[in-house]
């Protein structure tokens, strides 16, 4: 009986283990075709911007599309006291006015890889940005992703940036803004990904 139930235990982790290395493996599959289809989507970017802090460096890739669609794509690379991560992302919606504000709404598809972390979802979201003057605007972003759309080994996330800009020339312009992008894993701990002030540039075609 007891050499029954010992075999029994061994033989549940090892499934466990067995499964938990496959669902990797195909997070990484997925996510490797993911990156693949995206990176195509810089080439045709008629908007370019690099944002950077001591910690992290974001860059994206723009590109408006007809009835008011747009896609971006977006690679981060993160060094935090939690470790290094590394994100890549595809935020797709749609973009209107609305009594004198800028009002986007849409989805982020990403993959992270944060230090043994994995992950695959589809965060929700939204963004307003209001033109003070010609020159100056201002915006916010928020995505949250729950649980029931986010595989691996992350529950949620939540991705909040804060920006003001300053076009400088017709085709550039800069921004200074603050940002708090937040995981929480399968164990219930959250991490900070990037949190803090970010400084960074924009380019038209």
């Amino acid at each position: 009986m007891f050499i029954e139930g010992l075999k029994n235990i061994i033989l549940t982790r090892t499934t466990s283990k067995r499964r938990s290395l496959m669902l990797k493996q195909a997070i990484k599959k997925s996510a490797a075709i993911f990156v693949s289809a995206i990176l195509t989507h810089a080439v045709i970017a008629n908007e370019m911007e690099v944002s950077l802090s001591e910690d992290h460096i974001d860059f994206r890739f723009t590109s408006d599309f007809d009835q008011d669609f747009m896609g971006r794509f977006a690679i981060m690379h993160a060094e935090e006291d939690d470790g290094d991560a590394n994100v890549v992302s595809y935020t797709f919606g749609t973009r209107g006015e609305r009594d004198g504000f800028d009002i986007s709404l849409g989805g982020r598809a990403f993959w992270i890889d944060a230090e043994s972390e994995n992950a695959l979802g589809l965060a929700l979201g939204f963004g307003v940005a209001y033109e003070v003057s010609p020159r100056l605007k201002t915006g916010v972003e928020i995505y949250y992703s729950p649980d029931i759309l986010t595989s691996g080994d992350l529950d949620t996330s939540l991705d909040v940036e804060a920006r003001a800009s300053y076009k400088v020339i017709d085709n550039g312009s800069v921004f200074i803004g603050f940002r708090h992008y937040e995981i929480e894993d399968d164990n219930g701990v959250d991490a900070d990904i990037v949190d803090g002030v970010l400084i960074g540039m924009r380019l038209t075609f």
